[in-house]
């Protein structure tokens, strides 16, 4: 009898420390699936540039259309994703009309519903073109130390 009793609370330690291993994983990969992937606008140009862990952005075009397709990805297709209330696929687009172009709301909420995150967008219109620049120096010749520059826009 004496020899019984350590073997069950060993077994019945372990067994805790599997179960808590299993939920903390469960739980972080739920928190992952109430997250965008990416997020795209058409005509327009998101600042700052999409990351899953920002939650407020602006989308600047160049001019304000009437309407702008708003496209929301999840890394899990099983999430639930509503833009303004309005249920969305994730991948799927959906227009957005210039009268909703302020506070534009996208939840993602986890496929369990335990978890959500909700994005902030607003669009608005740029006073200047938005341009990527590429910017390159190119050694000419090594020994006088020449450099050619070369800039890129692109617009």
């Amino acid at each position: 009898m004496k020899i019984a009793r350590p073997l069950i609370v060993i077994v019945t330690i372990i067994s805790f420390l599997f179960i808590l291993g299993a939920c903390s994983y469960t739980d972080i990969a739920s928190r992952n699936a109430a997250k965008l992937s990416g997020l795209s606008i058409t005509d327009c140009s998101l600042i700052p540039e999409f990351s899953e862990d920002t939650y407020s952005y602006t989308a600047y075009c160049v001019a304000l259309p009437r309407s702008v397709m708003l496209t929301p990805q999840t890394g899990d297709p099983k999430s639930v994703v509503t833009v303004n209330s309005t249920p969305v696929l994730a991948g799927e687009s959906i227009q957005i009309q210039s009268y909703d172009y302020e506070n534009i709301a996208i939840k993602v909420t986890s496929p369990d519903g335990i978890f959500s995150n909700t994005y902030m967008v607003t669009i608005t219109e740029s006073k200047y073109f938005l341009c990527n620049v590429i910017y390159s120096k190119q050694l000419i010749t090594p020994y006088l130390s020449y450099f050619s520059y070369r800039i890129l826009l692109h617009c």
